[in-house]
């Protein structure tokens, strides 16, 4: 982790967490780790997800933070697009299985003190394969740079730092031929981005126009994705959701949209502790709380 997660922030502050398939949440940070976790099965259904949150609660250390993680809308998106019939059955099961968490929640008389909290991390918009940018394996393939791509992006990490601007040159230039797609350096990101410091981002970067998706070349069968994210956070079709309700919150408040970088910052306010450094603005978060 570049950061800390709110689940170490808490043990931190002696507040038993339990995370249960949330991505990366089974990594050790700082010789931590939540109190109970659940590594990633993506066989198992959300109810039963649900059922071991209820087998924490519990236990005889009863956790004061649970985060579940459920991927099959994205799943779904991603190998169907946004707009397809499996999306909408993906979100009635997820529908069904907060029903099912409601439904034991007020079953044992915990409703009224729990604070409910429903998001999700980016959007997701539909793409076609005749919006692919065909890479070329030999712009791509070099002893001076490691290269990769998934989906709207592409990376490239120059071996030695000589050959930076030379290996630049030559993207920016394939970039002009084929078009539709943009090359930074890691300086050059665009601020919004919040992609800018850690170590793990490539020293250039190979950024897709809205849209449009990176390939291998024609002559390898096409991807099948129907859908994808990650491109400019600031166009509506990478817009999340966030969903709160509780005695912690508001009620019938409808705000702005606000970064995801602002639910830390909420979720530590609402665990009663204080925040690790991170990257929320001030004065950034809505206007929700009680």
């Amino acid at each position: 982790w570049g950061g800390e997660p709110i689940w170490i922030t808490a043990e931190k502050n002696d507040i038993v967490s339990a995370t249960c398939m949330w991505p990366g949440s089974e990594a050790e940070n700082h010789n931590l780790r939540p109190t109970y976790y659940r590594n990633f099965d993506a066989h198992m259904d959300v109810k039963s997800k649900v059922d071991i949150l209820f087998s924490w609660l519990e236990s005889a250390k009863i956790p004061r933070f649970l985060a579940l993680y459920i991927p099959e809308v994205d799943q779904m998106g991603h190998a169907h697009g946004p707009n397809s019939s499996q999306v909408k059955d993906a979100l009635k099961k997820v529908d069904e299985g907060i029903l099912y968490l409601l439904n034991g929640l007020y079953d044992r008389d915990l409703r009224g003190n729990v604070d409910l909290i429903v998001l999700s991390d980016h959007g997701m918009l539909e793409i076609s394969t005749e919006n692919t940018i065909y890479l070329d394996s030999k712009k791509t393939t070099s002893d001076l740079f490691y290269f990769f791509f998934e989906g709207c992006y592409a990376f490239v990490y120059p071996y030695q730092e000589k050959d930076l601007e030379n290996i630049y040159e030559d993207f920016k230039n394939y970039s002009l031929k084929l078009g539709h797609f943009k090359v930074w350096l890691k300086n050059e990101i665009p601020l919004r981005y919040h992609y800018t410091n850690n170590v793990r981002i490539p020293e250039i970067l190979l950024v897709a126009d809205v849209g449009w998706v990176f390939g291998n070349t024609p002559t390898v069968p096409p991807f099948e994705t129907k859908g994808t994210h990650g491109y400019d956070p600031t166009i509506s079709e990478m817009h999340a959701i966030f969903i709160a309700d509780g005695p912690s919150f508001k009620k019938n408040t409808i705000v702005e949209g606000f970064k995801n970088l602002e639910i830390y910052n909420i979720l530590s306010v609402v665990l009663g502790i204080s925040p690790a450094p991170n990257n929320s603005t001030a004065g950034g978060a809505p206007d929700i709380l009680l």
